[in-house]
């Protein structure tokens, strides 16, 4: 068996330690068999370095404290941007005084046009004010001012990009996290900008509506005055009626 004592102190590296080692000690013909053993040097201990501190990364490298303080202040922006948005949707939902939610909303799109929630919520805001009869163009313009904000050079949807996106075959089953986040923020920006086109045609459609339905009582009324039947004119009213109201059920 392999020794487990250490060599005598008295022992330096390459003294050399001669004897025999003896069997069959009691039998008759003893076998015995020489030794020779050359002490070793004595082992050299491995010094123990102090473990450095890694240095932080500055200058040329990530500067990883930097890019967390960065990260903890956007999303408290972030956090108290969607208290302000909620507060916008209070404002609308209460029927308060459109000046309150105007003069708030106009401050929000000036310090983050590019905010996605942001520009839906005031689209929403503009699609549920009641239209002036008497200024329906004025009315359209705000709703389609709101929804060309979706797609602006400042705002959060590229109409390019988003076309070459969905252009391609996307499997979203085996994709990266990174890249299943992708696909989720274009199937939001996908649905933004559809509610806010469709947003915009019917905008314009109902101030379409409104303009010709003006024109037609107007001719009515010169038609009356020029046949000078009262029956006509009735006629004439009704079947205007009756064509508006296709017309609203077609929309």
């Amino acid at each position: 068996s392999r020794p487990s004592a250490a060599l005598p102190s008295w022992v330096s590296p390459g003294d050399v330690l001669v004897g025999s080692v003896k069997l069959d000690q009691k039998q008759g013909a003893v076998t015995s068999m020489p030794l020779v053993y050359e002490a070793p040097p004595q082992p050299i201990k491995a010094e123990e370095k102090e473990q450095e501190p890694e240095p932080k990364a500055t200058g040329e490298g990530v500067d990883v404290e930097g890019e967390k303080a960065a990260e903890e202040e956007k999303a408290l922006a972030d956090a108290v941007l969607e208290a302000k948005i909620g507060q916008l949707k209070k404002i609308r939902t209460s029927k308060a005084p459109t000046e309150r939610y105007e003069k708030l909303s106009s401050s929000l799109l000036s310090e983050r046009p590019e905010h996605l929630p942001l520009l839906k919520e005031v689209l929403a805001f503009c699609r549920g004010a009641k239209p002036d009869p008497a200024d329906s163009t004025g009315w359209a313009d705000k709703i389609c001012a709101a929804a060309d904000a979706f797609k602006a050079p400042k705002g959060p949807i590229d109409v390019t990009a988003l076309a070459q996106h969905f252009g391609k075959i996307h499997n979203s089953s085996d994709a990266s996290s990174d890249a299943k986040k992708k696909l989720k923020e274009m199937d939001e920006q996908r649905a933004a900008l559809r509610l806010a086109l469709l947003a915009k045609a019917a905008a314009l459609g109902d101030c379409l509506y409104t303009q010709t339905g003006g024109a037609a009582a107007a001719a009515a009324a010169d038609g009356e005055a020029a046949a000078g039947g009262d029956k006509e004119a009735a006629k004439e009213k009704e079947a205007a009626a009756a064509f508006a109201s296709a017309v609203e059920e077609l929309k």
